[in-house]
């Protein structure tokens, strides 16, 4: 992965067609590890919005697994297990960040505040599963009414900063996310795996609507690969 990251880095210095090429080649290269192949991708995406490609950005979207079934609001997250409201809530536009949430796009002010975002997680199979954030700039996260992560500390959003080890339902799950925004950029981004970086296969959509479902129960994973 960090091979991948210098070689975007000379982007300014080579062909820009060439370094593209090479780190699309790295990102499909089943070799290599899920982790570095999805550092790959979200250089591809970074790049291809950059050359406004929508398709090789969709793909890169998809490869990566991103999320962006969510529903949103102003202030800070209701209570764990409160009944969500259709009324309470305003639809994310999917196309929007491509990707990743761009919260300082839909809610103002954009400095000191706070956001939720909401979605219902529906993994068929459900299980053991890690969760994968990028965030900026405070985040705390609920996975049905448990809090399963928390931090305040402020930095830049970019692409698995933390991994958490969670239990998915069977079917749906509901996520809720208070989002905290000192200045600059205000994101979310969510992506599902196993225990390597492989995407799994869950669907988010904006209807995380009535009481959160009861917490899975079950074993979690014990060993996690992360960046």
């Amino acid at each position: 992965a960090i091979d991948l990251i210098r070689l975007d880095d000379l982007h300014d210095w080579m062909p820009p067609q060439w370094v593209e090429k090479a780190i699309a080649k790295a990102a499909s290269d089943e070799d290599r590890h899920p982790l570095a192949q999805g550092v790959g991708w979200w250089l591809v995406r970074k790049r291809s919005l950059e050359r406004l490609d929508i398709t090789t950005v969709q793909n890169a979207i998809e490869q990566l697994g991103l999320q962006t079934g969510f529903v949103y609001r102003p202030g800070p997250a209701p209570h764990p297990t409160a009944a969500l409201k259709p009324a309470d809530w305003k639809r994310y536009p999917a196309a929007m960040g491509r990707g990743v949430i761009w919260l300082d796009s839909v809610i103002r002010p954009r400095r000191q505040s706070t956001a939720t975002i909401a979605t219902e997680l529906v993994h068929d199979a459900g299980g053991p599963a890690i969760f994968r954030f990028g965030y900026d700039d405070a985040v705390t996260v609920w996975l049905n009414s448990d809090e399963i992560y928390r931090s305040d500390e402020s930095h830049n959003h970019y692409l698995d900063q933390a991994a958490v080890r969670v239990h998915l339902r069977k079917g749906k799950n509901r996520v809720v996310v208070q989002v905290g925004q000192k200045t600059n950029a205000w994101r979310f981004m969510l992506r599902v795996t196993d225990p390597r970086g492989k995407v799994l296969p869950v669907q988010t959509h904006p209807t995380p609507w009535g009481p959160p479902p009861p917490p899975a129960t079950g074993p979690l994973i014990e060993k996690v690969d992360h960046l």
